[in-house]
């Protein structure tokens, strides 16, 4: 089983956590996002993770197919599946968290999806990240 509370601990840099709960997937997404997909899928498989979902792995909405190719083949590497994974949030750093409820988004949330399509063929993951509807 996966030592949860000391990866949360490695990449927190806090003392002990007073709870501790089990995984079976983690989100390097959010515990490790200022590393490299590499360095994630590295310190996941060694804190005893071999399952995760990942936010959109991609700089765009339609990443290249050696892009594509780069996210699975790095999955594959480190031996870890990858159980979930969100649709193109519209660039969390400009403050986005979602285009499934923008109306203004549409064209966007359509590559998102023709690429996560492609992904779910090629791996079995499809998750949209959803978000209460925005005013048009």
């Amino acid at each position: 089983m996966a030592d949860s509370a000391s990866l949360l601990t490695t990449m927190r840099g806090k003392g002990p956590i007073a709870m501790v709960y089990r995984f079976d997937v983690v989100n390097p997404s959010i515990l490790l996002g200022g590393l490299s997909l590499d360095d994630q899928l590295q310190l996941v498989v060694q804190h005893g993770f071999d399952a995760v979902e990942l936010w959109w792995p991609f700089p765009d909405a339609a990443p290249s197919l050696a892009e594509q190719d780069a996210v699975l083949t790095s999955l594959s590497t480190w031996g870890v599946s990858l159980v979930s994974m969100n649709l193109y949030e519209g660039g969390m750093a400009d403050g986005h968290r979602g285009l499934v409820c923008r109306s203004d988004t549409q064209r966007v949330l359509e590559k998102s999806m023709a690429v996560s399509e492609a992904i779910d063929r090629r791996d079995g993951v499809l998750n949209p990240q959803c978000a209460a509807r925005q005013p048009d």
